[in-house]
């Protein structure tokens, strides 16, 4: 397969490239075609690295100069007479004096490593090759250790028994919430219905006041060794007919993680998708309480979204909270603080999802999913999600 390129200047390519030589027109000894005998790459080598069935991998470009005046096509093929892998993608852009040079590594099942030469050459209007530069494409493809999750898929109420897959493969659940606060005004009730459909319904808006939440322990490491980690994601649905903007003041759904060390006054991340005047989207709430600041980002609550919130403790109250939307490569919200938010009892260490506030709550949860493995990126979840929880889409 050759892809030829018509024009007058340079090449830049993108890949593993290790310029192997440069021969003249024909297969015979360099002669000067017009200068052309100075035709060069800018680098020699270049090198990727993929996970398996990773689609998107940055692109590298390589400068080609010196390609004379005679010179009326660029040509690229590969020096064993077979096609240009599939893996493998190399468009120059002579106006610019470059060729891209890309990847595809979901194209490759098993991991390891993928060499092929690419023969750039330069042409005359009556394609006689006048001289190429031979280049070495190297892909080297990492398997990904596939991530063991803990799961609620939102079939059951989250109380019940069996409701939690965990990572070893036993069965668990959460535990509802019951307490009551009467200097505050306020009960933990059950406002968690399965739906029949592999969602829950929270609704709160019966008594606003009232608050409802399931509660994980023991999520996370407590021994004092730093630096802990935690992922989770949720995916949630709005109700159809409510509505979600500036002036609805109603909420979806609250995570509430409590990281301490045992008998320590550790650190709390509470998320809230909420639409209110002052955002409608996600919310981190104090998220640093020297400043006494929250970390937000606009999101369409209208539509169902996967939430995924990766934090990093680097001690027990300094550490960075990320969290994306959909699979985003960036996070919609990214802080660091060594303030972080402090649990109410010492040794608190658990995952709470539902409604911790004296709001209404309307959404449908579909599954949440979490680790204690590593604080991952979304794009180090793509492909990583479990199997048969519902919706992945972006992941």
């Amino acid at each position: 397969m050759l892809k030829k390129w018509l024009g007058a200047c340079a090449v830049a390519a993108l890949f593993v490239l290790s310029a192997c030589g440069g021969g003249g027109g024909g297969g015979g000894g360099a002669e000067d075609n017009g200068g052309d005998g100075g035709f060069t790459l800018s680098t020699g080598e270049v090198v990727f690295t993929a996970a398996t069935s990773t689609t998107y991998v940055p692109s590298q470009r390589v400068s080609m100069s010196n390609i004379g005046k005679l010179v009326a096509y660029v040509v690229v093929s590969n020096t064993s007479g077979g096609p240009i892998p599939e893996w493998l993608s190399v468009t120059p852009y002579m106006a610019q004096s470059y060729a891209s040079v890309g990847v595809d590594a979901s194209k490759i099942t098993k991991a390891g490593t993928y060499e092929t030469i690419v023969r750039v050459a330069t042409q005359d209007a009556s394609k006689k090759q006048l001289f190429h530069r031979d280049v070495k494409v190297t892909l080297t493809v990492q398997k990904v250790p596939k991530v063991s999750w803990n799961i609620y898929d939102g079939s059951l109420h989250p109380a019940v028994t069996d409701a939690v897959t965990l990572a070893n493969g036993s069965k668990s659940w959460f535990t509802l919430l019951t307490a009551v606060n009467v200097s505050e005004g306020y009960s933990y009730q059950n406002y968690f219905t399965p739906q029949g459909n592999g969602t829950v319904e929270l609704n709160s808006s019966a008594v606003p006041a009232n608050r409802s939440g399931a509660q994980y322990n023991g999520v996370i490491n407590n021994t004092g060794v730093y630096p802990k980690t935690f992922t989770v994601l949720a995916r949630v649905l709005p109700v159809a007919g409510v509505t979600y903007n500036a002036g609805s003041e109603i909420r979806l759904l609250d995570i509430d993680l409590a990281m301490s060390d045992a008998g320590v006054i550790g650190s709390r991340m509470e998320a809230t998708l909420v639409a209110d005047a002052q955002v409608v989207g996600i919310r981190v709430n104090n998220v640093d309480t020297v400043l006494d600041s929250d970390a937000m980002a606009t999101v369409d609550l209208s539509l169902p979204h996967i939430y995924q919130i990766a934090v990093t403790l680097t001690s027990a109250h300094t550490g960075t909270i990320k969290v994306y939307v959909d699979g985003a490569t960036e996070p919609a919200i990214n802080v660091s603080t060594s303030n972080l938010q402090l649990v109410g009892t010492a040794g608190d260490n658990y995952l709470r999802i539902g409604d911790f506030r004296d709001k209404v709550y309307r959404s449908y949860i579909d599954w949440v999913i979490w680790t204690e493995k590593a604080a991952y990126t979304a794009a180090d979840l793509q492909g990583q999600l479990p199997t048969g929880i519902g919706v992945t889409t972006g992941y």
